[in-house]
């Protein structure tokens, strides 16, 4: 018999939920075992459980491989869907820490928002925050619609805009 570990990198990528390791008969093909692997795999926040490669030895697993040794290990590695966003903003504006937020790609502002908002502290009442800007103070101006995706990069920074919300009225 064989004896094989499944794995997961980078660890906090997820875990291995089920027996493991497995026992099979010597000879037996990835494909025969490749269900067990994925229906094992549990993903962690910002990891796909769709989108992973298997891998022994540095090398993809492919569907003519068969395990032969005593004892082998495999990996998950699944793919990365994680964007870390770092809150900032003028002087006015506190960040509770951590200043980052960590979304997965395709999440919209909307979404995030609120999170955003609850992190920042404007420390003058006389001001408010007036805008989101991405990537800085004459960055673009976030929209609800706004969707955050990997393409971008795997981090990003949101410019929390503040404005005097005092008004002057002149009779």
């Amino acid at each position: 018999t064989v004896q094989i570990t499944l794995k997961v990198n980078p660890a906090e990528a997820g875990q291995i939920l089920g027996e493991n390791p497995i026992r099979v008969k010597k000879g037996t093909t990835w494909p025969q075992i490749q269900n067990y692997a994925k229906a094992a795999f549990k993903a962690n926040y910002g990891f796909s459980e769709e989108n992973v490669e298997w891998k022994k030895d540095g090398s993809v697993l492919g569907s003519t491989h068969s395990f032969d040794s005593d004892t082998t290990t495999i990996f998950a590695y699944p793919e990365d869907l994680r964007i870390f966003v770092t809150l900032t903003g003028d002087s006015r504006v506190t960040v509770a820490e951590p200043a980052t937020i960590t979304v997965i790609d395709g999440t919209k502002w909307k979404d995030l928002k609120t999170k955003a908002a609850a992190k920042v502290e404007v420390n003058d009442s006389n001001y408010a925050i007036t805008a989101w800007n991405l990537d800085g103070e004459s960055g673009t101006v976030l929209t609800d619609d706004y969707e955050f995706k990997k393409t971008g990069g795997t981090s990003c920074t949101i410019y929390a805009k503040t404005g005097d919300r005092r008004i002057t009225l002149t009779v």
